[in-house]
C-alpha cells in the first residue's frame, strides 16, 4: 500500500480490526447495562480496566498521526532518530503495550467476573481454555519478535 512496509500494512489491518472489535464490545456492553438497567457503570475493576483500554486504544491512531510533526518524522537511512522522534515512539509504543497489558488482565477479569456472575456452567471453562490459547499465543509472539532478536544481536557470531 504505497511503499509502506508489509510489517506496516499488517500492524495497520491488526490494529484497526483490533480496535473496532474492542469498541463495539465496549458500545454493546455499555448499551446492554443502559437497557436491562443493571446498575451503574464502570464500578467494577473489569469495567474500570475496560474503560481505559478503550481510550487508550483509541487514542493510538491520534497518536500516530503525530509522527507527521516537524522533528518527529522517520528515522534516517543510518536508523538514527531525532529527540522528537524518540519521544514520539516512546508515547505510542508506550500507550500501545499499556492498551495490550491492561487488556490481557482484563480478559482474567472477565472470566473470573462471568464465574461470579453466574454464566452457563460451560462458559467459564470455555472462555479460561480459549483465553489461554490467545493470551498465551500472545506472549510467545511478543518473545518472538522483541526478545529473542535483541537477544541474538547480543551474542557475538
Amino acid at each position: 500500500a504505497c511503499g509502506a512496509p508489509v510489517w506496516f500494512q499488517g500492524h495497520r489491518f491488526l490494529q484497526s480490526t483490533g480496535w473496532l472489535l474492542q469498541l463495539l464490545g465496549f458500545v454493546f456492553i455499555v448499551a446492554h447495562k443502559s437497557q436491562g438497567g443493571a446498575g451503574r457503570h464502570f464500578t467494577s475493576p473489569h469495567e474500570v480496566i475496560g474503560l481505559i483500554v478503550v481510550i487508550f486504544g483509541s487514542l493510538q491512531p491520534l497518536n500516530a498521526q503525530l509522527r507527521f510533526l516537524p522533528g518527529v518524522g522517520h528515522p534516517a537511512p543510518d536508523g538514527s532518530k531525532t529527540l522528537m522522534r524518540r519521544r514520539w515512539e516512546f508515547l505510542h509504543k508506550g500507550c500501545g503495550y499499556l492498551a495490550v497489558a491492561l487488556g490481557c488482565i482484563n480478559v482474567v477479569l472477565g472470566i473470573l467476573k462471568a464465574d461470579r456472575t453466574g454464566f452457563g456452567q460451560g462458559f467459564v471453562p470455555t472462555a479460561g481454555a480459549l483465553a489461554g490459547v490467545c493470551l498465551g499465543s500472545l506472549f510467545v509472539a511478543f518473545v518472538a519478535i522483541d526478545f529473542v532478536p535483541a537477544l541474538s544481536a547480543r551474542c557475538p557470531s
